[in-house]
């Protein structure tokens, strides 16, 4: 009878760590991912300024999250070109339509 209670304890202890983890975990809330640096993403809240785009790189400038994105894409400090590229093949972000491959440049 101890092994049963024991192991519906055990279990209940496990299920409530998997659901904690889940549930702390946050995501996104920006509408737009920017290129500040080559290869390096930051959230923009706000509207971007497209006279920002400037140089020349080979990702574009600004790319707009989708709503699987904003439920998917995990909020955190900076993103990887590896990490834009996945998500535009999740189809989280999209390129934006008047945006072209260039640094957002402040």
């Amino acid at each position: 009878m101890k092994k049963i209670i024991f192991g519906i304890f055990t279990l209940a202890l496990f299920t409530f760590f998997i659901v904690k983890a889940n549930s702390s975990r946050r995501t996104i809330t920006a509408d737009h991912l920017v290129q500040p640096a080559t290869d390096q993403f930051v959230q923009l809240e706000g509207d971007p300024e497209f006279s920002s785009c400037q140089s020349t790189a080979t990702r574009n400038c600004v790319y707009d999250v989708t709503a699987a994105g904003k439920a998917n894409i995990p909020d955190q400090p900076t993103y990887s070109a590896t990490e834009i590229d996945n998500y535009v093949s999740q189809g989280w972000l999209q390129a934006d339509p008047n945006s072209s491959p260039a640094l957002y440049v402040e």
